[in-house]
């Protein structure tokens, strides 16, 4: 499966990330301090840990454009794990508008450093130390994530039935190719749990395969005879927030193997 945005995707990407950020934006901008401290859906964060989470990705995605443009290996978070764990802390003396400032303003820098890359550049091949070589374009597919499921953990009235449909469309066949490599993938978990999951969206003709065995993970579209342990059926953003570790609601029709369906949150855990 393809595991890269195509050049006519990451226009439509650029363009979603930027609709995408004036709705997170207008959601901070309608939370007070007390509501920004409050908890969000995502447990263990703070409304104010996703505010200082998006505006950290903003900095950084600006910054690995720079390094990979120059041939640089770059990550999200040079510092490791300890870096990680701080960021998260960036805004907690912050008041609500200077949160809703610090994001729009990284939104910004991002925005501008990826709006004039023509599509030699969003096909440079980048060493992310987590991901190993990717493609720049990755990075926009990335991001249109992180602010739309970040947005409904924000708990202010934002659905998973809200995403728009070119996210659902263009991320849900990349998030199931990057099942197998993807860097949140915990260690070797896969290949502890063998099954085959028919993942099947009720709005799209288009149904994947994915097939764990002990030494490698396969996902490719499904025949229309599929021979599946487990079919896990909804709309395509239904299926994607399960991918992402979040709970679609409504919930995925499962059939077949309810042990496997459950194992492959363990095999696969979001995001």
């Amino acid at each position: 499966m393809r595991t890269e945005p195509t050049a006519a995707e990451v226009g439509l990407l650029l363009a979603e990330i930027d609709a995408s950020t004036r709705r997170v934006a207008a959601s901070l901008g309608a939370i007070d301090e007390d509501g920004l401290l409050a908890p969000s859906l995502l447990p263990g964060w703070a409304r104010v840990t996703i505010a200082a989470h998006l505006t950290w990705v903003a900095d950084r995605y600006a910054a690995m454009t720079a390094d990979a443009l120059a041939a640089v290996a770059t990550t999200t978070y040079p510092g490791g794990a300890a870096e990680r764990d701080a960021s998260l802390r960036g805004l907690e003396d912050a008041t609500a508008g200077q949160a809703l400032t610090g994001f729009e303003a990284a939104s910004a820098a991002l925005a501008g450093a990826w709006r004039h890359l023509d599509d030699h550049q969003w096909a440079t091949t980048m060493q992310e130390q987590r991901l190993g070589a990717i493609r720049l374009s990755r990075l926009t597919a990335l991001r249109l994530t992180e602010l739309e499921v970040h947005h409904v953990d924000l708990g202010v009235g934002y659905q998973i039935t809200d995403w728009p449909s070119v996210f659902t469309r263009i991320c849900l066949p990349l998030r199931i190719a990057w099942l197998d490599a993807h860097h949140r993938r915990r260690p070797d978990a896969a290949r502890q749990v063998a099954g085959r999951w028919l993942l099947a969206p009720t709005d799209d003709g288009v149904r994947w395969l994915v097939t764990a065995r002990a030494d490698y993970v396969n996902c490719q579209p499904a025949p229309t005879a599929a021979d599946a342990d487990v079919t896990l059926a909804g709309t395509s953003a239904g299926l994607l927030a399960f991918l992402l570790g979040r709970e679609p609601d409504p919930p995925l029709s499962i059939g077949g193997n309810r042990r496997l369906a459950d194992a492959f949150k363990h095999a696969f855990p979001g995001p």
